[in-house]
């Protein structure tokens, strides 16, 4: 017999086993405005230990999704969240499966959420707490919900209504809309570009097998797809002409800035893509500034995307939610740089006091950048290897939260644990 704290407002919908004896158990309750005009569902999950005692709790959205424990201990949950199609909450609203939660065995959060869009109102939101104005998407915009989500070993496998799969590998390559593994080490999927029909097919992953075109499973029983056990990166760097307004001089600072010679650009470009590849050093990434078509970009700009979360704070860098395109802000990273060495301007005689001369500081700026376009290729699909560790739990890691940290710009970085475990299928076999 389990006590829910407020009882008597929660319901609970279903219990999983958590894995290690306990149960993890989802709750929804219905929530009721003054007046009784609005009403609305929120749901949580609890954990729960063999001897019935409440052992943590995750806030999840406006209604229950799917709940799934993998064997290594992996927990996701998804959940329903509510949106608007006209600004202010207006046209009323509507719900789809657009949150995804990892979770401990206990029922506490395992990490951040992931958010499908739309979730809640569109348009400008003025936020009450930080006492300002953010953008939260376009009205209208397409929706995007989650079709399924699996779990296999350390991994989470999930899909999209449009076809988008979101695991490790070659299965992330593929289009499907719906997908599990088997019992057999093969996996199940169907929806879009499994088939013709929208028929289940089988799916076998090998690592000797070139990657095939797609065809539906034969009446033999013979594997729909084989494809090679990792998917390298290729990643276009592209750089400006110039920066601080100029079409064709470096300028860095406060505009009009300091302007740097072509011999101090070249440095801090050659800077840049070293530090880039020492990131992914033994992992099957090249980067390089001669392959436009390259399908992965990095994009060295001065102009901050419209999308980016409304701060105080500029972002040195920001990737679009699934694509395989990032920015890395000129401006912000050098205005980080300062900040952290603590002087105003590359000019100042504040460097001296430092012990560090234009040449060092105009490195730093070039490691900086490198290792911002690091984290953010970690946001792009398929892996999702850079987790925003929280600032002071790993200020030297690749993946941490802030590059506002004397680390970030002088090293040495290394990626962290979980980074490491989603990398594993980029280790390079050369």
């Amino acid at each position: 017999v389990v006590t829910v704290p407020n009882g008597g407002l929660w319901s609970p919908y279903r219990a999983i086993p958590n894995g290690q004896g306990g149960l993890l158990v989802q709750l929804i309750r219905r929530l009721v405005w003054p007046g009784g005009d609005y009403w609305r569902w929120d749901a949580v999950v609890v954990g729960v230990d063999e001897s019935g005692a409440l052992t943590g709790s995750t806030a999840l959205g406006a209604d229950w999704g799917e709940i799934v424990v993998g064997e290594n201990g992996t927990i996701v949950a998804t959940s329903q969240v509510e949106y608007s199609t006209e600004p202010s909450w207006g046209g009323g609203a509507k719900r789809h499966v657009g949150m995804l939660m990892p979770l401990q065995a206990n029922g506490n959060p395992g990490g951040l959420a992931s958010f499908y869009g739309p979730s809640g109102s569109c348009g400008w939101i003025w936020d009450n707490i930080g006492q300002q104005w953010f953008y939260n998407g376009d009205c209208g915009q397409p929706v995007l919900s989650i079709t399924s989500v699996a779990a296999r070993g350390s991994d989470v496998l999930v899909t999209l209504n449009d076809g988008q799969v979101l695991a490790p590998g070659p299965l992330g390559q593929m289009r499907l809309s719906y997908l599990v593994p088997a019992t057999d080490g093969t996996y199940l999927g169907g929806g879009a570009g499994a088939g013709t029909n929208g028929d289940l097919v089988n799916i076998t992953v090998t690592s000797e097998e070139p990657a095939s075109p797609f065809a539906p499973w034969s009446a033999g029983g013979n594997p729909a797809y084989a494809f090679a056990a990792a998917v390298p990166y290729i990643v276009q760097v592209d750089f400006q002409t110039g920066y601080c307004g100029s079409s064709n001089e470096w300028r860095v600072g406060a505009c009009p800035g300091d302007v740097l010679s072509s011999s101090e650009q070249a440095l801090v470009r050659s800077v840049t893509l070293q530090a880039m590849r020492d990131a992914y050093q033994g992992y099957d990434v090249t980067f390089t500034t001669g392959n436009p078509s390259a399908p992965r970009h990095i994009h060295v700009t001065e102009t901050v995307s419209p999308d980016v979360p409304h701060s105080e704070i500029a972002p040195p860098g920001y990737t679009p939610r699934l694509k395989f395109e990032s920015d890395v802000y000129f401006p912000n990273v050098w205005s980080t740089l300062m900040s952290v060495i603590g002087c105003p301007t590359l000019a100042d005689a504040c460097l001296q006091t430092k012990n560090l001369s234009r040449g060092d500081v105009l490195r730093a700026f070039g490691r900086g950048m490198g290792n911002t376009a690091a984290h953010e290729l970690g946001h792009q699909p398929p892996y999702f290897f850079t987790a925003d560790i929280v600032n002071e739990k790993c200020t030297d890691c690749y993946d941490s939260q802030s590059a506002a940290w004397r680390a970030h710009f002088f090293g040495p970085l290394h990626w962290s644990d979980f980074a490491k475990n989603k990398m594993r299928f980029l280790v390079s076999n050369k």
